[in-house]
């Protein structure tokens, strides 16, 4: 039963979740949400069994809904869109009031020459 669980999850929508992760991060944080994404599928994978056993099958559906809805309610409240915006854009999103980069400005691009006609302004 859970090697069944695991497959159908990596063929349904386990995949997403490594795809929304790289658009709504930004770089510095997706390593972060990589690790806390690996921790909770394996203690979903070793747990599963025991959770089946213990709260049965229906038991284990409610949890795992309960918790998918607590995961939406997260969602709606905290996680900013950000279709459409530039990763300079993306970045100001979760940044503090003291530490903003403006937008449009990106720190990279400062060190360009600015003799040279094909360096970015």
């Amino acid at each position: 039963m859970l090697i069944g669980f695991i497959f159908f999850f990596n063929v349904s929508t386990g995949n997403v979740a490594f795809i929304y992760a790289a658009e709504v991060t930004v770089d510095q944080a997706s390593g972060i949400v990589m690790f806390f994404f690996f921790a909770s599928l394996c203690v979903l994978a070793f747990s599963a069994e025991y959770l089946i056993y213990y709260l049965k099958a229906q038991g284990t559906f409610w949890l795992f809904g309960g918790l998918n809805f607590l995961g939406f309610l997260f969602c709606l409240i905290w996680i900013k869109e950000t279709m459409g915006l530039t990763d300079a854009e993306q970045k100001v999103l979760y940044t503090t009031s003291s530490s903003q980069v403006m937008i449009g400005e990106d720190p990279d691009l400062k060190t360009a020459n600015e003799n040279d006609p094909n360096s970015i302004q």
